[in-house]
């Protein structure tokens, strides 16, 4: 539980800036499900925000980010390595 409470704690460092506005966040991710669904189960419970997922490769991710650069849909990009984060 220590650990599910210090991803919680970072999930929400990370994010506090994309809530700030309202009561939803939407959140691409590109890890396991059966990983993420307990943190983001959490998240909401303490929060009362709610999460929009959208889960796919982080390739994908980066390239529909990429594409919304005029109008993003997501506040969050959750996933992927340090170097997927370099060509956004």
């Amino acid at each position: 539980m220590k650990k599910s409470a210090l991803l919680v704690a970072l999930f929400l460092l990370i994010v506090s800036s994309a809530f700030a506005a309202g009561n939803e966040l939407t959140l691409y991710y590109s890890h396991a499900a059966d990983w993420t669904d307990p943190i983001i189960k959490e998240f909401q419970d303490r929060t009362g925000i709610k999460v929009n997922l959208v889960g796919a490769g982080t390739g994908e991710l980066v390239a529909r980010i990429k594409a919304e650069k005029a109008r993003p849909l997501a506040d969050v990009l959750w996933g992927g390595g340090s170097d997927s984060y370099q060509v956004i």
